[in-house]
């Protein structure tokens, strides 16, 4: 169970910082400055990159951090795949401690 947490955890956290350096390819317009936030302090601009990594990753996805360019699309959509293969990884690794 803790290895499923900490997997969860790190795959957040990589996800976060991937969403982060999308935004360092194109600064004249990103999903930074569509949300807003650009001229905030780094940890809040990481709190939501890391809110938008787990929303992904937990297939809930609300809508309110969107990629802005198609170069964060494109990553944007590798990461959900990632996010739902964990997702499945996860569901499968609880289940084998159920049985």
């Amino acid at each position: 169970m803790a290895r499923v947490a900490i997997s969860n955890i790190l795959f957040g956290h990589i996800m976060a910082t991937s969403y982060l350096a999308m935004s360092r390819f194109n600064r004249d317009y990103n999903w930074l400055i569509k949300a807003g936030i650009q001229d905030e302090v780094w940890y809040v601009i990481y709190i939501n990159a890391y809110y938008w990594g787990c929303t992904t990753m937990m297939t809930v996805g609300f809508g309110d951090l969107l990629p802005a360019t198609t170069g964060e699309k494109i990553v944007t959509a590798y990461l959900e795949i990632s996010g739902c293969a964990l997702l499945a990884y996860n569901i499968s690794t609880i289940s084998e401690l159920i049985s």
